[in-house]
């Protein structure tokens, strides 16, 4: 099992996967992968982080050797992006765009809300991602029509 995937089975994990992500989305501070973390801290909602959890996975993304930071007194504020961490954002990315695993999970994903739901389901948007990714109209409209295909389900 590679990193990204043990790290994406747990909240904290997955949360770290998004930071690296986003680490490497920056625009390099130099030629050599540095980057500044105030833009993250400032916009953590646009990319799906914790500020106060960010300090903390730093540390712990530089503990497995996917970058390399510096503490001070006034915190974390650059970091330099390790060849690992830049090929486990985009083994992240490719996972995440993994077609067959989002359709398969989105598949499922469907199936649990029917079965959890009384007559009334709550909104599958907001119940259901893939690893913190929602699904689109189209990808929840295709796992319906599979899984009628398939006669998994009957009915409108």
């Amino acid at each position: 099992m590679s990193v990204v995937e043990s790290l994406i089975q747990s909240p904290a994990g997955l949360r770290q996967l998004r930071l690296m992500q986003a680490l490497t989305e920056l625009e390099p501070l130099d030629g050599d992968h540095q980057v500044g973390v105030s833009p993250l801290r400032a916009e953590s909602e646009k990319w799906g982080l914790e500020p106060g959890a960010i300090t903390s996975d730093l540390k712990y993304l530089q503990s497995l050797g996917m970058v390399e930071c510096f503490e001070s007194l006034a915190g974390i504020n650059n970091v330099f992006i390790q060849q690992a961490g830049l090929d486990m954002a985009k083994e992240y990315r490719t996972f995440m765009k993994n077609k067959v695993r989002r359709n398969r999970a989105c598949r499922d994903a469907y199936l649990h809300w029917l079965y959890e739901g009384d007559d009334a389901p709550g909104d599958f948007h907001s119940e259901y991602t893939f690893y913190g990714s929602p699904y689109s109209e189209q990808e929840l409209k295709d796992a319906k029509n599979w899984l009628d295909e398939e006669g998994f389900i009957v009915g409108k």
